[in-house]
């Protein structure tokens, strides 16, 4: 039976979710003292950022029942590192309904407007997930999702096209990323772990 979950993906909701918030004062990607590991012992993960992210929560009616999200958002030199999480009632677990719902999260993102300019399947810990590069409002969006048990995540980190490429022109290819932004998403995307 092919997964019909259907899931809130926040890159279609994020541009208006980091112009609601106020910004903590910006902080430096660069300087290798703020790097920090960051835990959630309620998201039950750790990742490496360069401060301490804001933490907020919502809930939102959906097709399958309430859901709360847990916001966690950083603002930068570079721009917005982001995580979230979500509790679901009933997450894939088959091969075939994981790649339907990971399929789904993707074109629910697109259909936003978004254009896509990077796709591929990752692993987390032995966990199979998706990684996107979309165009948004004028923004890069990189960003990694995948369920853990009734939990999904999403790692995002988003910048200007300027800070992403070389030329400032949105690309597929990945030898046009800055060197900041290579350094910086490969720390960022890297260290997350879901802990227990």
């Amino acid at each position: 039976m092919r997964f019909t979950f259907s899931i809130i993906f926040v890159i279609a909701l994020l541009c208006s979710v980091v112009a609601a918030q106020d910004p903590p004062p910006p902080v430096k990607e660069y300087s290798e003292t703020a790097w920090k590991e960051f835990k959630s012992v309620q998201g039950r993960f750790s990742v490496a950022l360069p401060g301490t992210p804001k933490e907020e929560v919502s809930t939102q009616d959906t097709k399958i029942g309430k859901l709360t999200t847990h916001y966690f958002d950083l603002e930068t030199d570079l721009g917005h590192y982001l995580l979230t999480y979500v509790d679901v009632p009933k997450a894939p677990t088959a091969p075939e309904d994981i790649k339907a719902a990971l399929d789904g999260a993707r074109d629910q993102a697109l259909s936003s407007g978004a254009r896509l300019l990077l796709e591929k399947d990752i692993s987390v810990a032995g966990v199979v997930g998706r990684e996107l590069l979309v165009e948004q409002n004028g923004l890069i969006l990189k960003a990694r999702y995948f369920f853990v048990k009734e939990r999904l995540y999403q790692i995002i980190l988003v910048a200007p096209p300027n800070a992403v490429f070389n030329n400032g022109k949105s690309s597929a290819n990945p030898t046009n990323y800055t060197d900041l932004f290579q350094a910086v998403s490969k720390k960022f995307f890297d260290s997350f772990n879901v802990t227990q």
